[in-house]
C-alpha cells in the first residue's frame, strides 16, 4: 500500500473511508431501494432511464424543471394504460416528480446512485475474492471505480481500503499503480468525495 503512495497512519481513517463508500447507506437509500422493484418491469436501471426518449439521450444533464416536466409527460403518455407495466411506470414517474422537484432532492438521489454504483463494484470484488481464495487482480475494478468516481486517486483508495478492511489480497499492474489522474471526462455532477 505504501508503494502506491497511499499511507494513513491510523486504522480509523481506513474505517471512515470504508464506511463512506461501502457500509454507510445514504440518508434516503431505503426509500429509493423500495422503488427498484418498480424499475424492473420497465427494464430501467434508475429514474433517469425511465424518462429517456432514447438510449443515447443524456437526460442526466437536464435541469430539475425539465426532468419534472418529462416525468409528468411520460406518466400521462407512456404509462396511461391500465396494466401492470403502466402501474409500475406511474409509480416511478410519481417518485421522479418528488425527486426532481428540487435540487436538494435530486442531489440526494444522485448521491444514492453514486453510492450504489460503488457498492455494487465492491460487492463484486468481495464475491470474486470468495471464489478465488481471497485473492484478486484489481485492475478491472479500479478502472470501474475510476469511471464511477471520475478520479483515479479516489478509485485506487476506495479499492485499497476495501480490500484492506475485508482482508482481501490484491494485485495491481504497474500501469494502474503509476496512473495518478483519470483521463479527462465531461463535467460530472456526481458528488466527489475528498481523498
Amino acid at each position: 500500500v505504501e508503494a502506491l503512495g497511499f499511507i494513513w497512519k491510523d486504522l480509523e481513517s481506513y474505517k471512515n473511508y470504508y464506511n463512506q463508500f461501502y457500509k454507510s447507506e445514504p440518508k434516503d437509500a431505503a426509500k429509493y431501494e423500495v422503488m427498484v422493484a418498480y424499475l424492473k418491469p420497465l427494464g430501467a436501471k434508475d429514474y433517469y432511464d425511465v424518462l429517456k426518449e432514447s438510449e443515447a439521450e443524456e437526460i442526466e444533464n437536464f435541469s430539475c424543471n425539465e426532468l419534472l416536466s418529462r416525468a409528468q409527460n411520460v406518466k400521462n403518455i407512456r404509462y396511461g394504460k391500465n396494466d401492470s407495466t403502466s402501474s409500475a411506470g406511474k409509480k416511478i414517474c410519481e417518485a421522479c416528480e418528488v425527486v426532481f422537484s428540487s435540487n436538494e432532492n435530486r442531489a440526494s438521489y444522485d448521491g444514492y446512485l453514486y453510492w450504489k454504483r460503488i457498492k455494487g463494484i465492491l460487492d463484486e470484488v468481495k464475491d470474486i475474492a470468495q471464489i478465488d481464495n481471497n485473492k484478486i487482480k484489481g485492475d478491472l475494478f479500479v478502472t470501474e471505480l475510476e469511471q464511477a468516481t471520475r478520479n483515479m486517486v479516489i478509485a485506487k483508495r476506495i479499492f485499497i481500503v476495501f480490500c484492506t478492511i475485508e482482508n482481501i489480497d490484491f494485485t495491481l499492474s504497474e500501469a494502474v499503480k503509476e496512473q495518478k489522474y483519470a483521463k479527462p471526462l465531461e463535467a460530472n455532477r456526481q458528488p466527489q468525495a475528498a481523498p
